[in-house]
């Protein structure tokens, strides 16, 4: 009994004994429980990176596809406006190969680049025809513009100014959107600015009948005879109303001065040509584009000045019954530079056999380009007669008749 007390003593001892050590339970350095933990947010989660599409290939830029031309009009493509280069043409109609239009020849070094043709030069009469009027006229007007008396002012400023006037042919359909060739035609002694393009003149032979060198034009362009361009007929007098005021040996270098500063210029100003403006530089950029021809004093004029002093803004010389100079002298100044520099793309002479002036025209002709380095006939120059002419329009104008035609053709 009393060993039995004994023992649930020592239980109950050791009940309590636990009971305490449950309570009060020592520290732990072990991992935090969950409560114990602070709160922690969350980081949003990462979406994963879009995968990137990739780039369609691109499909190769096509190359563009020519026109066809299915349309030309005038020479310029309806559609894409291309014009057309005019590789060929037929000799005899002149009409291209390739747009149909008809075209003139192109002549280079006497040769048509187009067909093949040489030049045939009329030594009897122009056709009757074309000095007909034309139903598609070009246009013939006055320019006024001032210059100055270069022959009493040579220097300084206080020089005297002279106005003066140009006549001025522009062909049918003249668009100022274009660019065109520029020919200057001089008259002769007695004659003035209105000789060529304006007053009707005496075709002797074998019309005898008055005509109108505007009306030739007219014709030669609608045919495609020679190329559209515009021609100027200046004067070299200072007064043309009084042309006996006038002495060749100050009045011709007036003139040239006249020519380079204030003619070339005031057409320019005033018309649609190849050069960008009136400046020496820019005329002799477009020189292939300028050409000069004159009858007698102004054939004259073309050996004695406007070869020598001008030829950096030209390059297409005519010259009807009429030279006069030293040719030993122009020959070197041709073979050497700058001159020799400036290629002639064509000199052109013509003349009657009964003019006073054709020995000598034809020896100095033949004198200057057996010389000069830089013509030779046949090839860039050619000399015409015409049997029994003399010195009068119906020569003159046969040679105008066969030099437009050489005018201007394109280089290689």
């Amino acid at each position: 009994m009393k060993a039995r007390m004994i023992l649930l003593f020592c239980l109950c001892l050791l009940l309590l004994a636990g009971c305490a050590s449950g309570e009060a339970a020592p520290e732990t350095t072990g991992a935090p429980t969950a409560t114990d933990a602070p709160a922690v947010t969350e980081a949003p989660a990462v979406s994963a990176a879009p995968e990137l599409m990739p780039e369609p290939a691109s499909e190769p830029t096509p190359e563009p596809t020519p026109c066809p031309h299915p349309h030309w009009e005038n020479g310029v493509c309806a559609d894409c406006g291309e014009r057309c280069a005019h590789p060929s043409h037929d000799a005899e109609t002149k009409v291209c190969a390739v747009c149909g239009e008809v075209v003139p020849h192109n002549y280079v070094d006497s040769v048509c680049s187009r067909c093949g043709a040489e030049p045939v030069f009329e030594t009897v009469c122009i056709p009757r025809e074309l000095f007909y009027p034309c139903e598609h006229a070009g246009t013939v007007e006055l320019l006024d513009y001032t210059t100055e008396d270069y022959r009493i002012n040579t220097d300084g400023d206080d020089r005297l100014a002279i106005h003066k006037q140009i006549a001025v042919y522009l062909p049918y359909g003249y668009d100022p959107e274009e660019k065109y060739d520029l020919l200057i035609l001089m008259h002769g002694l007695y004659g003035s600015e209105r000789y060529w393009l304006v007053e009707l003149q005496d075709y002797f032979y074998p019309y005898q009948d008055y005509v109108s060198t505007a009306n030739l034009l007219d014709n030669m362009m609608d045919s495609a005879s020679c190329r559209k361009m515009i021609i100027a007929a200046p004067t070299f007098y200072r007064n043309s109303s009084n042309s006996y005021d006038y002495s060749r040996g100050i009045d011709q270098v007036c003139f040239t001065r006249e020519l380079r500063e204030d003619i070339l210029p005031a057409l320019i100003a005033n018309y649609s040509t190849w050069a960008k403006d009136g400046s020496p530089a820019s005329i002799s950029a477009a020189r292939e584009h300028f050409g000069y021809a004159g009858l007698s004093m102004g054939s004259m004029y073309a050996y004695t000045s406007i070869i020598p002093d001008c030829l950096d803004l030209f390059g297409w010389f005519g010259c009807f019954s009429g030279s006069d100079g030293d040719m030993p002298s122009l020959a070197e100044q041709l073979n050497r530079p700058p001159l020799s520099e400036y290629p002639i793309y064509f000199f052109y002479n013509s003349i009657g056999t009964s003019d006073s002036f054709y020995s000598l025209h034809w020896n100095q002709y033949h004198d200057l380009v057996w010389r000069c380095d830089g013509l030779e006939d046949g090839v860039n120059a050619a000399f015409t007669e015409y049997e029994a002419l003399g010195h009068i329009y119906t020569a003159w104008s046969l040679g105008l008749y066969n030099f437009l035609p050489l005018l201007f053709a394109e280089q290689p």
